[in-house]
């Protein structure tokens, strides 16, 4: 799931900056219950609704960017004016014959809808980029870095379903944030624990967030390790 990921994800987030030159701009939006794209993640997407059928075919031709947010109501594809939500880049992967596509979005900023633009035939809107806050000093990012790697290669090599060859990647991500937001956007448990961690702009307290995360499923992982052992019984021959 993870590596056919990683050679779109690593190229893309070495291109992306901290800032922007636009502090707002116009995007399309999706949408979408229960998803939450986080930047420089990838997200598939399958589109078979008329309205956002016609959305794919203009993303094409243009160089506009896709905001994937919450609907207002499941169904509705009405988003809510101040909602906080990541815009990317749309890349088409499959066109059926019925007009049906399969799209990647790969996350490129973190924008809050400020202006409703249009509703149909799919919804455009006015976006405020949201930049991060940056790290107090190279030293406490470096060190962020080098804890938050640990955890990471500890946390691959005890999870059992975890292939311990995923540890090699670790390395990819030379931003502690990043490799933050990617442990967020693949691990947190649901949509609104994602939703919640993408708000925060502040990349100190994102770090620490997945930091905490991580460190409680390792103790889980290895008290139950703990438990197993103790659980089990001697062969009867060492019984006598």
């Amino acid at each position: 799931m993870f590596r056919k990921f990683f050679d779109i994800l690593v190229p893309t987030a070495s291109r992306i900056t901290d800032g922007s030159s636009q502090s707002t701009e116009e995007v399309s939006v999706f949408a979408l219950p229960n998803i939450v794209l986080f930047p420089e993640m990838a997200l598939p997407v399958h589109v078979f609704e008329d309205r956002y059928k016609a959305m794919a075919a203009d993303l094409a031709k243009t160089d506009s960017l896709l905001a994937i947010t919450p609907p207002v109501e499941a169904g509705s594809g009405k988003p809510r004016v101040g909602t906080i939500c990541s815009a990317g880049r749309v890349r088409i992967v499959n066109r059926y014959p019925d007009g049906r596509r399969d799209l990647l979005v790969v996350g490129l900023k973190r924008i809050r809808l400020t202006r409703l633009i249009q509703e149909f035939p799919y919804v455009t809107a006015v976006a405020e980029v949201i930049p991060d806050i940056p790290f107090l000093s190279r030293e406490e990012e470096n060190l962020c870095h080098r804890n938050l790697s640990l955890l990471a290669k500890r946390w691959i090599f005890l999870t059992p379903d975890l292939d311990d060859s995923l540890i090699d990647y670790v390395p990819l991500f030379t931003k502690p944030h990043r490799l933050a937001d990617f442990i967020a956007f693949y691990f947190f448990p649901s949509p609104s624990a994602k939703q919640v961690f993408l708000e925060i702009t502040d990349r100190r307290e994102r770090v620490d967030r997945v930091i905490a995360y991580a460190e409680a499923r390792i103790k889980a992982l290895e008290e139950g390790e703990v438990n197993l052992l103790s659980d089990r019984k001697p062969p009867l021959s060492q019984c006598h």
